[in-house]
């Protein structure tokens, strides 16, 4: 995909924001403030100009305080009823959503990875060659990790995840590509919060 944003349209972009959040305590972190916005628009903001096939947010409830933020950034709102079995429900949620659109490819990011960018998600596409069978995955040097993308062939084993694994379970076949751990920030507990405010 040598030809950036105008090869999008094969793709699919799924958000996973349907997680428990209990390392993060009592509170939704998805709705804590950085940088004057709520955490869970940050990724939604950073990608909204990408010409995708769909831009989805997989969420637990259709009323969720970001949804309207979320729209105004042109994602379309797709509920997972299964969201307290774990992760990979949302990311066989999203697979679905992709195998019925007739897409390339899926990538998959996290609602609460704020600084993916597009030059990000356009190294990703970059480095895949466009097959069914192939996976392109981030890497700050110590695990491979989303946002990844995953080729068409992958959507079937995708759609089949339970449980807490996610689709980082398959990455360990990945193609890599290298980043700044600072751009795979992940916020889980609330000092991962403190420390992104202190970056920002």
């Amino acid at each position: 995909m040598g030809e950036g944003r105008a090869e999008f349209s094969q793709l699919v972009l799924a958000i996973l924001a349907a997680g428990a959040s209990q390392r993060f305590g009592q509170a939704d972190k998805l709705t804590a403030d950085l940088r004057g916005k709520m955490l869970g628009h940050h990724v939604t903001d950073n990608l909204s100009g990408l010409d995708f096939m769909r831009r989805v947010i997989i969420a637990s409830a259709p009323d969720h305080e970001c949804t309207a933020g979320w729209q105004r950034a042109g994602f379309e709102i797709a509920v997972n009823g299964e969201a307290q079995s774990g992760l990979g429900t949302s990311a066989a949620l999203a697979a679905c959503i992709a195998r019925g659109a007739g897409a390339a490819g899926l990538i998959i990011c996290l609602a609460d990875m704020p600084f993916i960018t597009v030059q990000h998600i356009e190294r990703l596409a970059e480095s895949w060659d466009g097959s069914d069978g192939a996976m392109v995955a981030s890497d700050s040097g110590q695990a491979a990790s989303p946002p990844a993308l995953f080729g068409a062939g992958h959507f079937d084993m995708l759609s089949r995840l339970t449980g807490d694994s996610g689709a980082r379970s398959l990455l360990p076949g990945a193609q890599l590509v290298s980043f700044e751990s600072a751009a795979l920030t992940d916020i889980d507990r609330p000092e991962d919060l403190a420390k992104a405010r202190d970056r920002a």
